[in-house]
C-alpha cells in the first residue's frame, strides 16, 4: 500500500507472494490494485483526519500517479515484445536461482495481455474516481472560503508540475506520466480535471451562493432596523436640513449631502459594499494564475511557458465570473423586491391613517420611511462601487495586473 516504494522493491515483493502462494502474475496484479485502492480509501478514514485536506488530496494524487507509473514498469510488456516487464524479469531471475516446480514456470513467465491490463486499470480508475468523489465531497464540505480551495488547487498544481506528470501542448514532448497512461489505460489522464476540479468548482458555487444568501438576509435586516430608527433620527428624516448642514468629513461627505445620502443610508450602502468586496476578492483569488509572478509577489521569476503548465488554472474563469455576476444581480433583485413590498405596505398605511386626523403622525412617519427607502435605492449605485462592478458586467482583467493569464474579478 506504500505508493512511495520503488518499482524494483514492489516487483520483488510481488514475486515472493507469487512463489509463496503459487499465484499468477494476473492474481498478484489484482492484489496490487486492491492494495492501492485501500490506500486511497484509508485517506478518508477518521484516523487520517489529522492531516490537512490539502495534504490528503495531494496524497491521493501521488497514489494515482505512482500506481499508474508502477503498473507500466512492473506489469506492462511494451508492445508484447521480447523486452519483458520488471515482474517477469524478477520471476525469471528468481526461478533460475531456486528449485521451482516445472509446471508452474509457464504461468509465472506469462505477461499480462494488453486487454487485461487496460480493462483492469480502467475499472480501477473508475472505482477510485467514485471513492475520491464520495470522500472529497465530505472533506470539501468543511472548507468555507474560496481562498482555501485555491490553496488546494495550487498545491495539486505544484505537485503535478514538480513530478512532470502533465501533458505538454507540444506534440513532440510527452511526459513519462502520460506515456504510462497511454500504455496501461489506453488514454491520457488529467488528475485535476477528472478527480478534483469538478468537486472544487461545485464547492465554490455553493460557498458563493451561501454568502449571497447571507448578504440578502443581512441587507433586509439592516434596512428594517434603519426604518425603525429613521423616525427618531432628525438628520435622516429632515433631508433639507441635512443637505444644508456643514459637511464634517470633507468632499466625500459633501457629495453624500448633495445626493441626500443621509448617515443611515450611507451605513447600509457601505455594509453591502464591504460584503460584496469580500465575496469578489475571495473568488478572485481562484482566478489568479499561480504561474504569474504577480500572484506571489515574485516579479523576478521567469515568465511561464505554455508547454510547462500541468493544467489550465483559469479554465473556470468565465464560469465563475458569470456565477458572481448572476448572484450579484439576483441579490439586488431580491433586495429591491423586498423593498417594494415595504413601500406597498407603507402606501396602505398612509391611506389608512390619512383618512383619520388622529392618525396624522403615523401617516407622516410612513411617508418619511417610504422616502427613506427611495433615497436608499437612489444612493446604492453610487455608494456601493462593488455592486456596480459585479452587476454591470464581467471583468476580464485583474486589477493592477499585467499578466495575460490573470483573470481576477
Amino acid at each position: 500500500q506504500n505508493h512511495s516504494t520503488e518499482s524494483q522493491t514492489i516487483a520483488e515483493s510481488l514475486c515472493a507472494i507469487l512463489f509463496l502462494e503459487e499465484s499468477t502474475p494476473r492474481q498478484v496484479f489484482t492484489e496490487f490494485l486492491v492494495a492501492r485502492k485501500a490506500a486511497i480509501q484509508r485517506l478518508f478514514h477518521t484516523s487520517e483526519q489529522a492531516a490537512s485536506i490539502k495534504t490528503q488530496i495531494c496524497s491521493i494524487a501521488s497514489i494515482l500517479i505512482s500506481t499508474v507509473v508502477q503498473i507500466d514498469t512492473v506489469f506492462n510488456d511494451p508492445n508484447q515484445s521480447d523486452t519483458k516487464c520488471l515482474l517477469v524479469e524478477v520471476i525469471a531471475r528468481n526461478s533460475s536461482e531456486a528449485t521451482a516446480p516445472p509446471h508452474f514456470l509457464p504461468s509465472w513467465s506469462a505477461s499480462l495481455s494488453n486487454n487485461v491490463l487496460h480493462s483492469s486499470c480502467e475499472e480501477w480508475m473508475s472505482t477510485c474516481l467514485q471513492d475520491v468523489t464520495n470522500g472529497l465531497q465530505i472533506l470539501l464540505g468543511y472548507i468555507t472560503s474560496v481562498k482555501s480551495l485555491t490553496s488546494i488547487r495550487d498545491a495539486v498544481y505544484a505537485l503535478l508540475r514538480s513530478q512532470s506528470v502533465f501533458v505538454s501542448n507540444r506534440s513532440d514532448k510527452l511526459s513519462d506520466w502520460q506515456t504510462a497512461c497511454l500504455a496501461v489505460v489506453g488514454r491520457r489522464i488529467s488528475i485535476w480535471d477528472e478527480f478534483v476540479r469538478p468537486l472544487v468548482v461545485k464547492r465554490i458555487e455553493k460557498i458563493t451562493s451561501e454568502r449571497f444568501a447571507v448578504l440578502t438576509e443581512e441587507a433586509k435586516r439592516s434596512t428594517k432596523n434603519a426604518l425603525e430608527r429613521v423616525v427618531e433620527s432628525p438628520i435622516d428624516r429632515d433631508v433639507a436640513s441635512f443637505i444644508w448642514s456643514e459637511a464634517s468629513d470633507g468632499e466625500a461627505s459633501l457629495r453624500c449631502q448633495a445626493r441626500g445620502c443621509t448617515p443611515l443610508i450611507r451605513e447600509i450602502c457601505q455594509d453591502v459594499d464591504s460584503h460584496l468586496d469580500r465575496i469578489g476578492a475571495d473568488v478572485g483569488i481562484f482566478l489568479d494564475d499561480p504561474d504569474s509572478p504577480e500572484s506571489d509577489g515574485d516579479s523576478t521569476r521567469p515568465a511561464f511557458r505554455e508547454e510547462d503548465v500541468p493544467f489550465d488554472c483559469l479554465a473556470d474563469g468565465v464560469h465563475l465570473r458569470t456565477l458572481v455576476h448572476t448572484q450579484s444581480c439576483r441579490f439586488i433583485n431580491t433586495w429591491t423586491q423586498w423593498i417594494e413590498t415595504q413601500i406597498a405596505s407603507m402606501h396602505d398605511e398612509v391611506l389608512y391613517y390619512g383618512a383619520d386626523h388622529a392618525g396624522l403622525v403615523q401617516g407622516v412617519d410612513a411617508v418619511d420611511r417610504c422616502l427613506f427607502l427611495g433615497r436608499l435605492c437612489h444612493s446604492l449605485p453610487n455608494e456601493s462601487a462593488n455592486l456596480h462592478r459585479l452587476t454591470s458586467g464581467i471583468s476580464q482583467e485583474s486589477k493592477g495586473s499585467t499578466s495575460k493569464r490573470s483573470g481576477s474579478l
